[in-house]
């Protein structure tokens, strides 16, 4: 079977269905991979929740898609046209500071530091991970801090973030569209959580608009 109809790992119902997880989950998850000195875990953990990369794509990452002109960790990372899903275009997705500094401290503990090395190792057979060898270390960190939830929960947290932010950052539907690799916002509408609380507050706020 060839990398275009290679199929992802099963992670959950369906797509968007993936079990909601929220910060203080993330923060959790985070604190037990620092915990353990996991700096890999804790590299991937970010990766996932901060540019909502699926689990294949961080199983094929190599540090070359995140290296700088000066060979440093730099703050984009570039998913090429074959590692993302389907057949659609390449992505350059921006790397916040924290991912940056966890992604230079795995870089740091790298005994090579080839460029076309993946970024991801098995501890057991120094090679890149499986998409389903990331799909289950997901699972296992998140089972830790008492909550059922995976990869792609991860994914979810980022697109519904990043909705959140939106109006915030200035942004549109199309930039939302282009950090969660999609083409079609349908498709990144079913990934975003609804929050009664934000729903609350949007309505009182287009009420004070209203002077009566």
């Amino acid at each position: 079977m060839t990398a275009s109809t290679r199929k992802s790992p099963r992670e959950g119902t369906g797509k968007g269905h993936a079990t909601q997880i929220d910060s203080k989950v993330v923060s959790d998850a985070y604190r037990a991979c620092l915990a353990k000195g996991d700096h890999r875990g804790s590299a991937m953990l970010l990766m996932a929740v901060t540019t909502g990369l699926r689990a294949f794509q961080l199983a094929s990452l190599t540090w070359s898609q995140v290296l700088d002109v000066k060979g440093e960790v730099g703050d984009e990372v570039r998913v090429p046209l074959q590692k993302t899903k389907g057949k659609h275009e390449s992505r350059t997705l921006p790397l916040p500071p924290k991912t940056v500094t966890a992604l230079k401290i795995l870089f740091d503990e790298t005994k090579h530091k080839n460029p076309k090395d993946p970024i991801f190792i098995s501890q057991r057979t120094n090679e890149a991970l499986t998409a389903q060898a990331v799909v289950d270390w997901f699972r296992r960190i998140f089972r830790r801090v008492g909550v059922t939830a995976s990869a792609h929960s991860a994914r979810r947290f980022f697109i519904t973030q990043a909705a959140r932010s939106m109006t915030m950052a200035r942004g549109s539907t199309k930039d939302l569209m282009y950090l969660a690799q999609h083409r079609n916002y349908q498709t990144t509408a079913r990934y975003i959580d609804t929050d009664p609380d934000a729903q609350g507050k949007m309505a009182a706020l287009v009420a004070q608009q209203i002077r009566i």
